[in-house]
């Protein structure tokens, strides 16, 4: 069993059993996403973002998740209608995530999440 492998189960393994914070969850996606990122990575990756999103509201993991999707989901570069609607709706759902967090919802990055959100459409 290799390295990552190792990595994995056991990540998988500590968020059977507790919360993972915010950076963990920045963390694995990072690892995951430098192996690989073909398109059945990228849906596995969009995973360990959704799960992280729906442990925590944090503006940060939030902005890595949208970084993440713009740079290497092959969908939302390709500026269908199935694919704008999908992203609008990460994009609402990360602003009003974002938007909700006392300590960090008045940083610079949602302003990043909002620049993001208009220059998908332009």
């Amino acid at each position: 069993m290799g390295e990552l492998e190792k990595l994995r189960q056991a990540r998988e393994a500590m968020s059977e059993l507790f919360l993972l914070a915010p950076y963990m969850w920045q963390e694995w996606a990072k690892d995951e996403a430098s192996f690989t990122t073909r398109s059945e990575a990228v849906d596995a990756i969009k995973k360990l973002y959704e799960r992280g999103v729906f442990d925590f509201v944090s503006v940060s993991l939030w902005c890595d998740y949208l970084n993440f999707v713009q740079e290497y989901d092959p969908m939302m570069r390709d500026r269908s209608p199935t694919a704008i609607s999908k992203a609008r709706n990460l994009f609402e759902r990360a602003l009003g995530a974002a938007g909700l967090h006392v300590a960090q919802g008045i940083k610079l990055c949602i302003q990043d999440i909002r620049a993001s959100y208009i220059s998908y459409y332009i």
